[in-house]
């Protein structure tokens, strides 16, 4: 879920159905095109070109590509991180999107935490949606290894939340609920929702701060505050 600027708040729980194109993959002879010096001007060396020089390359496959989408997978989280970091500066009007990987390992007993199954699930509806601007996604291949919902299922898996809205509470609960959100007295983590008579606190599992739903007399959605 995340707040807007215009007051519209949008909860995300599941990826919806839509179109991913992947383009040519970046050869060596692009990377090797690119100026490979740090800030004070010492070349990267070791045979490693720097995250910056893979982004500047996928920048430029960009410009060259036809349908302007472009699906990056890197060798690590962290190069993923960096890469995504650096389009970010130099594509500021492009849809830069990161799928991360679980927060766990393999076979673990420990499950995914809510907050890192909320980035990857609000990156995956960033994906499956049809772009109405330039796109790279980037992820590693730890990431693009894990399995996800089907898309039918996460098609109806959100709902989106306005000023001036009717709001069902029980309706809303469940759905929360049943999705695996966690209900207490007050919300601290991502994933954790709370109810206190007109007041409904919830901290999306992908958003940075929870959000505060204030109910009017009428049962519908008077403000939305982060």
């Amino acid at each position: 879920m995340r707040a807007a600027r215009n007051g519209v708040a949008v909860l995300t729980f599941f990826w919806g159905q839509g179109e991913i194109s992947v383009n040519r993959h970046i050869s060596r002879t692009d990377v090797e095109q690119i100026d490979h010096t740090d800030d004070s001007g010492f070349t990267i060396e070791h045979g490693v070109p720097p995250s910056s020089a893979i982004a500047a390359a996928l920048a430029g496959g960009l410009e060259a590509s036809r349908h302007k989408h472009i699906i990056h997978i890197t060798a690590s989280e962290r190069s993923a991180d960096e890469i995504v970091g650096a389009l970010r500066q130099f594509l500021p009007h492009a849809e830069i999107i990161l799928l991360p990987s679980w927060d766990c390992l393999p076979y673990d007993r420990v499950w995914p935490t809510r907050a890192n199954m909320g980035r990857r699930l609000r990156a995956l509806c960033h994906m499956a949606t049809k772009p109405d601007r330039a796109r790279i996604a980037v992820m590693s291949i730890e990431a693009s290894l894990q399995r996800v919902p089907p898309a039918q299922v996460i098609a109806g898996g959100f709902a989106i939340l306005e000023v001036g809205q009717k709001f069902d509470r029980d309706d809303f609960r469940t759905r929360s609920e049943a999705f695996g959100y966690v209900v207490d007295e007050r919300v601290d983590e991502p994933g954790e929702i709370a109810f206190r008579g007109d007041l409904m606190d919830i901290f999306p599992a992908g958003a940075e701060d929870p959000v505060r739903v204030v109910l009017g007399p009428d049962s519908c959605i008077r403000e939305l505050k982060t």
